[in-house]
């Protein structure tokens, strides 16, 4: 899975290619995105940087407690607020965007100090989830309309779909119920990150 980190430096402080320079600030990054996750740093690997600021294009894999599309994920949506444990790494704090190509995900342009009025100003990281779930857009937006489901019909079964029909659905898809009320309890505390469709 490949990221793409757009930092708000001077290209240049990042040295030139091959440099010693380079090599650290290199390292200082992938420590930046190890620790922001809670993951080996082993797994990320910095594959190409280039001018526009600076852009970072970034490969993460997969390790035994995490998938890399769920990292991937957590990385985005912590790049869209401003107290995340990203921003405050020694490079990530310049973070202007994140963003995921494969998954047309992309964070906020202008992070957010809150998620909403009543929940504290530095949200904690989105839960990563086990190596077996894929949150895709055809599920989330099935997951939405079933939890939106279960209003109106009579007797003879003609509600929508309602919240345990929506979770016993997403254990057929490979997550646990456990699972899915941690993804749903994530949507509702974090904003989306921006589609890029």
């Amino acid at each position: 899975m490949e990221i793409e980190v757009v930092l708000l430096l001077q290209f240049g402080a990042a040295g030139k290619e091959g440099s010693q320079e380079r090599m650290a600030f290199e390292k200082a990054l992938v420590q930046d995105l190890a620790s922001a996750t809670c993951q080996d740093p082993a797994l990320f690997q910095v594959v190409q940087m280039h001018a526009g600021s600076i852009i970072a294009d970034v490969t993460i894999a997969s390790s035994s407690a995490n998938s890399a599309i769920n990292v991937a994920l957590n990385l985005v949506q912590q790049a869209s607020f401003a107290h995340s444990d990203l921003r405050a790494g020694s490079l990530t704090r310049y973070t202007h965007t994140i963003t995921c190509p494969a998954l047309q995900v992309r964070s906020l342009k202008q992070p957010s100090d809150d998620p909403t009025p009543h929940q504290p100003s530095q949200p904690p990281p989105l839960p990563l989830l086990s190596p077996a779930v894929h949150i895709d857009r055809g599920e989330e937006r099935r997951m939405e309309d079933g939890g939106r489901g279960g209003g109106g019909g009579g007797g003879g079964g003609g509600g929508g779909e309602g919240v345990t029909d929506s979770v016993t659905r997403g254990e057929k898809s490979g997550m646990s119920a456990a699972e899915v009320q941690a993804w749903r309890h994530a949507k509702r505390r974090h904003a989306p990150p921006v589609s890029l469709r």
